[in-house]
């Protein structure tokens, strides 16, 4: 069987979604930490939790380990025996026609999958953008990071996943070496991650600024640099990205799903 780790904090306009679409994509289980959501996340996972599996706990959001707590949630999915685990966010969706029980067929103990963030739009629902971004050139003037592979694991390979799910340590205690290659051509259907970094200006400054007092608050000399930025020109500049590919926007996949 297969399981999913979240760990999730304000994502009410995402989760249904993200919960729904991935149960139609073969996940069976979800194991959810909610840390400290005030807008709604928790009651509505628990509200979901009446018709999908979902194993769901609420924690102090005065503090957060994302390491350390993926890997609670992994030990608990390996403690009821499944299989295989699948660390993800709530803005990370799936995408395309492959569906975990591909992804099952194929790893053997770690395959990463690439990822790409999507193109906000003005006025728009984040369920209609239709594009992706495929040079993050722009970020590197904002000290935004440009998105990383994801991972899906056979638990009994694994011995922890560090945080940030990009990889896992295997049971010889290395990182995974020997990645699965997806084929390049990722526009005809490929297997991939579509991130919804940028939902809408206002998701972009409750993100910023959580990340950025998360490390100010650990003290780090960490990548979110906007201090001296104003979210509106972070937010005009990315929407103007250029090197684009088209995909099919999630509602349609939402859509297809229904259907079923």
């Amino acid at each position: 069987m297969i399981a999913c780790g979240m760990l999730v904090k304000n994502e009410e306009d995402i989760i249904e979604h993200n919960i729904k679409y991935h149960f139609k994509k073969g996940i069976d289980k979800f194991f959810i930490i909610d840390n400290g959501s005030s807008d709604g996340t928790f009651e509505k996972i628990k509200n979901l939790s009446k018709e999908i599996p979902i194993y769901l706990e609420r924690r102090d959001p005065g503090y957060f380990n994302q390491g350390e707590w993926i890997n609670d949630l992994f030990e608990k999915a390996k403690n009821e025996k499944f299989s295989f685990f699948f660390p993800n966010d709530a803005d990370d969706f799936l995408y395309g026609d492959y569906d975990f029980h591909y992804l099952k067929k194929i790893t053997k103990d770690i395959t990463q999958i690439k990822r790409f963030d999507v193109l906000p739009e003005e006025n728009k629902n984040f369920l209609e953008f239709d594009k992706i971004i495929t040079n993050y050139s722009v970020y590197r003037k904002f000290g935004l990071i440009k998105p990383r592979v994801k991972i899906f694991v056979k638990i009994n390979e694994i011995v922890s996943i560090p945080g940030g799910y990009h990889y896992a340590i295997l049971k010889n205690k290395k990182k995974n070496k020997e990645i699965y290659e997806f084929s390049k051509q990722y526009k005809n259907g490929e297997c991939l991650i579509i991130h919804y970094n940028f939902r809408s200006k206002e998701k972009l400054k409750n993100k910023l600024n959580s990340k950025r007092n998360y490390h100010l608050i650990k003290k780090y000399n960490y990548h979110y640099l906007w201090d001296n930025f104003q979210i509106d020109e972070i937010w005009s500049e990315v929407i103007q990205i250029k090197d684009i590919e088209v995909i099919r926007p999630l509602k349609d996949f939402l859509n297809d799903n229904n259907k079923k």
